[in-house]
């Protein structure tokens, strides 16, 4: 009988590791303890995102990914009603981790199949990451933003996901200056 590897202990520890989190988070939630709900859920997003993302990269995992990234940008803003405006800790963490999705997700060097996979996980992180920016007032971040909108045309996505990207589009553009462009999104959203 073959010895596992230590590549494969660690696997196994650091899965376990994040469905401990992730029970850690709903349970927290249910008992209305925002911060330890969202840092939990953060937690096993980041463990996830490192483990099967950067690593084994299934397609499976955008699925998974979408369904919680809402609760994890909810329970971050929850979080964050109950610690000092400036400092915002889960929503920050939480858009590290978006856009370390975001740049995986948006690669070059994905090959065609894999992009195609993973575009409509595109569209939700770049809208999350641009709600994040505006909710932690990221002004020097907005012109990346716009630059990133450019890689993804979101006319093949869910009309939900459409109108919130017009309407951040619109939001960004505005603030740029570029008064036509703003109005052309905001008439889309």
């Amino acid at each position: 009988v073959d010895d596992p590897s230590l590549d494969s202990i660690r696997s196994v520890k650091n899965r376990s590791k994040a469905f401990t989190l992730f029970c850690e988070s709903i349970y927290a939630f249910q008992s209305s303890r925002f911060v330890s709900a969202a840092s939990s859920l953060i937690g096993f997003l980041d463990m996830f995102a490192n483990d099967a993302y950067l690593e084994l990269k299934h397609v499976w995992t955008d699925s998974i990914l979408l369904r919680l990234l809402p609760f994890a940008l909810s329970w971050s803003l929850l979080a964050d009603r109950s610690v000092p405006k400036e400092s915002f800790p889960s929503s920050r963490r939480l858009e590290a981790l978006v856009s370390k999705l975001f740049k995986e997700c948006s690669n070059p060097r994905l090959d065609e199949s894999e992009r195609y996979a993973r575009s409509s996980l595109l569209l939700r992180l770049w809208n999350d990451k641009v709600k994040l920016s505006f909710r932690l007032s990221s002004h020097t971040r907005f012109s990346i933003l716009i630059d990133e909108s450019s890689r993804f045309s979101p006319l093949s996505y869910p009309k939900s996901q459409q109108a919130t990207y017009f309407f951040y589009h619109g939001r960004l553009s505005l603030l740029s200056g570029n008064f036509v462009s703003a109005v052309n999104s905001f008439s889309k959203s």
